[in-house]
């Protein structure tokens, strides 16, 4: 339509519950009261002080304890719906989310499942959490500012989804060995062939370590590095070799210590 003003990403910054609508990348979108907007800013100034807008934002910080908010789990669950996230495994938008939980020094034997769930969930919980820093009182804001900026820093993803296959084909062995019923010889060929995936990682047929741009990282990890590369245009190379050098350093460091954990466990004769 002439004269129609195009969608303008920067705003985005101004308006942080601010999108592109589900159906219509070229329009605006209120992820909060799921509402499709004219790309103006005037209007979105104006929506912005709506009662509803207000209110549905005010829900957020009723209550300051996020696990067992039954306001919050409303406004999370609103901006998943609206983002409209896909179930993993089944490729079906999720109604039933996963619940908080609480920090618990006993679930390491759950962090392949919990990390999926993060990964899987992630842009809902930085849009969350972006809007929780907003409408949140003092002290409550400080958190959500720190877990936002975890969950938008590109380092913090891509370090997820490159951990995300390894801790749980080493959860999967290790429910293995806590079955009463596991053949011993079985277990010891399963911990060897994780041994041998986890080694070819990072070491040539010689046993000498590989350099940093010869490490495996993961198909996922690759994909997603070169996709966030493409998204920063003509800078993305630039990117690549200094702001994701960190992540890559840490993922080498991470394999190269669990490798000599394994080390650690497997039988003399191997």
């Amino acid at each position: 339509m002439a004269g129609r003003e195009k969608y303008k990403v920067s705003w985005e910054q101004e308006f942080q519950w601010l999108s592109t609508a589900p159906t219509d990348d070229s329009s605006s979108w209120c992820k909060v009261c799921k509402k499709k907007l004219m790309n103006k800013k005037s209007v979105l100034v104006g929506h912005s002080k709506t009662t509803e807008h207000v209110e549905r934002i005010k829900a957020v910080d009723k209550t300051p304890k996020l696990h067992n908010s039954t306001l919050r789990r409303e406004n999370y669950k609103a901006l998943y719906d609206a983002i409209g996230d896909l179930d993993a495994e089944e490729g079906e938008i999720t109604t039933n989310l996963m619940p908080f939980l609480k920090v618990s020094t006993t679930r390491w034997l759950v962090r392949g499942r919990l990390i999926s769930a993060i990964v899987l969930h992630w842009c809902t919980l930085k849009e969350y959490f972006l809007t929780a820093e907003q409408l949140s009182d003092q002290s409550a804001r400080m958190k959500a500012r720190f877990i936002k900026e975890m969950l938008c820093d590109d380092n913090n993803y891509l370090f997820f989804i490159f951990l995300e296959p390894i801790v749980k084909e080493v959860e999967r062995v290790n429910a293995f060995f806590q079955s009463s019923k596991a053949d011993p010889e079985q277990m010891v060929k399963e911990l060897d062939l994780l041994h041998r995936s986890i080694k070819i990682r990072v070491k040539d047929a010689n046993g000498t370590n590989l350099s940093l741009s010869r490490v495996d990282f993961g198909g996922a990890f690759m994909t997603m590095l070169m996709s966030l590369v493409r998204e920063r245009g003509p800078r993305g190379d630039a990117l690549q070799q200094s702001v994701y050098q960190n992540v890559k350093t840490r993922a080498q460091t991470f394999i190269e210590t669990l490798l000599i954990q394994l080390e650690a466990s497997m039988p003399v004769s191997q």
